[in-house]
């Protein structure tokens, strides 16, 4: 295009680097707009907005700053566009509390954020738990205007459900209705699972029966929720239920759903159930993972049958997952437990060598039993390392 006479105007070469931008090809779009400039083509605010969001998206946000000196220096005046690639680019970085900040102060400046800017605040603090300083930009939001749309909703859900605040949860999700913007099955999951893990499982039933009077189609996300809480609670027949119904809907069920059965049934000391649980998870084609190992580790070990616990650990390491550090701390209890300190040892050794760290739990333990064999010294170096 720059070889051409006359050159192109400065839209043809925009409709290009955007093209570009769109590939990914952030690079490419800064190297074509550095050339731009040795032939004296006057970029216009289009075009640098695309190179601030370029190098927005390659985590070189100070060079994007240093784009916007330009856009001033040329006369332009940064848009809606300019700040939400700049404020994105801060919490893509990490600099969440510069993004605040620089937020803040633009508001002041008179200029106006748009819905998506708003929208990744909103998640910026949500994400973090601080869910107060989330409903006030919410809050401002609605004050200035602005109508927040499913995705605004759905992660401003998911931060209340995070803490547990569910009765602002329901009035945010009454908010949603009216203001015509309609649930669909990423809220009410959000909201199921939120439930379930306070332990109000009638509540996140009750939701689920409203989700399904909607049209609203679940998941297997929400039935795993709702597995999850009627097993905390012991609600047998019901869990049942719900999986013949996954079955008739046909949503597959996943190592989730499998897991979360097993770990329940080696909690509530079922331990054969739960072994014909993996063998039936196994057979569907579904490979257990890390999770459902070491809750079935932990099964064997509560019930001090510490040779299988090693079998199931063996069996994993067979299967190319690798244990995890709750892995180990499982067996190094268990073996404390049944006073087999030589193997708990090895367990602790092997474990350092994987570079994997013991709990406190592990280590005081440990200490513990092999003050109880009568090995006081290697108590004392362990309870040194602890420290």
């Amino acid at each position: 295009m720059v070889g051409t006479k006359p050159l192109p105007s400065i839209i043809d070469f925009n409709n290009l680097f955007s093209d570009i931008a769109r590939t990914k090809h952030y690079s490419t779009v800064i190297c074509l707009y550095k050339q731009l400039e040795e032939f004296g083509v006057v970029p216009d605010i289009y075009s640098l907005n695309i190179l601030v969001n370029c190098f927005c998206r390659l985590n070189r946000v100070n060079h994007a700053f240093s784009v916007v000196g330009k856009i001033l220096k040329l006369g332009y005046e940064p848009t809606p566009t300019t700040l939400n690639s700049l404020l994105n680019g801060l919490i893509v970085d990490g600099k969440f509390n510069q993004a605040v900040r620089f937020f803040y102060e633009i508001i002041k400046k008179g200029h106006k954020p748009d819905l998506i800017t708003y929208s990744s605040f909103i998640n910026g603090f949500c994400a973090r738990g601080q869910i107060i300083q989330a409903m006030r930009l919410f809050d401002m939001m609605l004050q200035k205007g602005y109508r927040p749309n499913l995705t605004t909703f759905n992660t401003i859900l998911k931060g209340l459900s995070k803490v547990g605040n569910n009765n602002l949860v329901f009035w945010v999700l009454k908010m949603m209705e009216e203001n015509g913007c309609q649930p669909d099955v990423i809220t009410y999951n959000t909201i199921i699972h939120g439930l379930c893990k306070d332990r109000l499982v009638t509540e996140a039933v009750n939701l689920f029966l409203e989700m399904l009077g909607k049209g609203i189609k679940p998941d297997v996300i929400t039935y795993n929720s709702l597995i999850h809480g009627l097993c905390s609670q012991g609600q047998w027949n019901k869990v049942r239920r719900l999986l013949s119904e996954m079955v008739s809907r046909n949503i597959m069920q996943d190592v989730v759903t499998f897991t979360i059965l097993v770990d329940t049934l080696c909690k509530g000391g079922m331990i054969s159930e739960a072994h014909q649980i993996v063998k039936r998870m196994i057979l569907s084609g579904i490979a257990p993972d890390v999770v459902t190992y070491n809750a079935l580790m932990d099964g064997y070990c509560l019930k001090d049958q510490l040779e299988e616990a090693r079998r199931v650990f063996n069996a994993m390491i067979r299967e190319g997952c690798k244990p995890t550090a709750i892995s180990y701390n499982i067996l190094i209890l268990g073996c404390c437990k049944s006073r087999r300190i030589d193997e708990a040892t090895r367990f602790f050794v092997e474990m350092c060598h994987e570079s994997l760290k013991p709990n406190m739990g592990a280590y005081k333990t440990l200490v513990r039993g092999l003050c109880q064999v009568g090995k006081p010294q290697a108590a004392q170096d362990l309870f040194k390392r602890m420290h």
